[in-house]
């Protein structure tokens, strides 16, 4: 794996750094995910599978302001864009159960 610097694109400096995956790790990770739904989520209930997904919801509520500016830095948009997008992921994770 390579990795790669994530820059603010407003002001060039740098947030973050990443490793990358190459094409085997991708294709493991995508086989992985398709063995777990074939064996796992089919057989999970609508109400637990909801259940995790109200838990990831909250997750993101409690740490939206550090979401919010995480994107405000990575996509150089401004703060208050930012937290209309992180408030919308808590909306879009609970809708998905």
């Amino acid at each position: 794996m390579r990795t790669i610097e994530i820059k603010n694109p407003y002001n060039g400096s740098i947030v973050a750094s990443v490793e990358t995956a190459d094409a085997a790790v991708l294709e493991q990770s995508l086989k992985n995910a398709e063995h777990y739904f074939k064996t796992v989520m089919r057989e999970m209930p609508a109400w637990e599978r909801a259940e995790i997904l109200y838990k990831v919801a909250g997750l993101i509520r409690e740490n939206v302001e550090d979401l919010a500016l995480t994107i405000a830095n990575e996509g150089g948009k401004p703060l208050k864009d930012a937290r209309i997008e992180a408030t919308r992921a808590i909306n879009t994770v609970k809708m998905s159960g």
